[in-house]
């Protein structure tokens, strides 16, 4: 699976040490499959008068051993979460 990650710069080797707190779902490295997304996010940098990048990365569906949230719909228990990690609230650690 390919995804995507818009920054002001390439980024080879992903870590959430550079992440900053109380986003949508926590502290973290994030991605989309959507490329059209990464580009509009990348495009935010330019308008800012920033280097974009868009870092692609080949990703095996494989998580054994990864702690995985999933979320099927944009539901309640979605928003709750969000709302949560926004407040700095998340109980996923």
């Amino acid at each position: 699976m390919k995804l995507y990650h818009s920054s002001t710069q390439a980024v080879e080797h992903p870590d959430i040490n550079h992440s900053r707190d109380y986003l949508d779902f926590g502290k973290g490295f994030y991605l989309t499959s959507i490329y059209d997304q990464a580009v509009r996010y990348g495009q935010r940098f330019i308008r800012r008068n920033r280097p974009a990048w868009l870092n692609t990365y080949e990703f095996s569906d494989n998580v054994e051993g990864w702690k995985v949230l999933r979320f099927e719909s944009y539901d309640k228990s979605w928003l709750d979460f969000v709302s949560k990690c926004r407040a700095g609230e998340d109980d996923t650690e």
